[in-house]
């Protein structure tokens, strides 16, 4: 399925003028320090892992990922409330998106499906529920079925592409978002809006897919200017 023909009205083009000129971006002076660049980075950090956490209808707050962060850099052990899946998420998103290259700035990400399972993988590796299955694509049917009061099964609401269909798919979905990307024929912030929910319709993982998909756009969009804390 390749990217949709849309006509953009006046409210789509209000809306992403309105994103544009914000641009995601906390910009300040190196004058200002190091420390302050550092403490932005880490509410970031914090702000992003509890966020991502939430989307998943995880109970996460701010104060639950401070804490798992402190332990961490202390040694010690956290027995709080999915504290591995915490840690893992926060050494996802700095290895992506705070620590620089050799050059000083961040390497950017190929958009392709290795990377997709690379953050997959990254996200998941040394949580115990999904510790062997993280960065493979699931081999199982993947579907969403309905209930009643008595926990009875009234229907399929959704099922996502079979798993003989999901390599294919997803390689041919990722390769038309690079070929998008490149044409710049339509605003990115649509593409990667559209990639999004296509890759939540298409399920590529078991478990995880809706974490590893926000992190793999979120990314994407770091690469094309849409920084949260820019240096300058």
């Amino acid at each position: 399925m390749g990217y949709p023909e849309q006509s953009i009205d006046p409210d789509h083009l209000l809306a992403i003028a309105a994103i544009e000129r914000f641009a995601g971006k906390v910009e300040y002076f190196p004058g200002l320090g190091e420390r302050l660049a550092d403490e932005l980075r880490r509410k970031r950090l914090v702000a992003s892992t509890a966020s991502l956490l939430r989307l998943e209808g995880r109970g996460v707050g701010f104060e639950d990922v401070e804490s798992a962060l402190v332990s961490a850099e202390e040694n010690r052990l956290d027995f709080g409330w999915c504290s591995d899946e915490i840690i893992a998420v926060c050494r996802t998103w700095d290895r992506l998106l705070e620590s620089p290259g050799e050059s000083g700035q961040r390497d950017s990400m190929a958009t392709d499906a290795a990377s997709l399972s690379a953050i997959h993988a990254s996200l998941f590796r040394g949580v115990p529920v999904l510790g062997q299955a993280a960065g493979q694509l699931r081999s199982e049917a993947y579907v969403v079925r309905a209930y009643d009061e008595e926990g009875g099964a009234v229907g399929d609401v959704f099922e996502a592409l079979a798993p003989s269909e999901l390599a294919e798919i997803l390689e041919q979905t990722l390769a038309g978002i690079q070929d998008e990307l490149a044409g710049g024929r339509r605003h990115p912030l649509l593409i990667v809006s559209w990639l999004l929910a296509r890759l939540l319709s298409i399920q590529p993982f078991g478990t995880g897919s809706l974490r590893a998909a926000h992190v793999f756009c979120d990314v994407i969009l770091e690469d094309l200017g849409y920084r949260h804390l820019q240096l300058r």
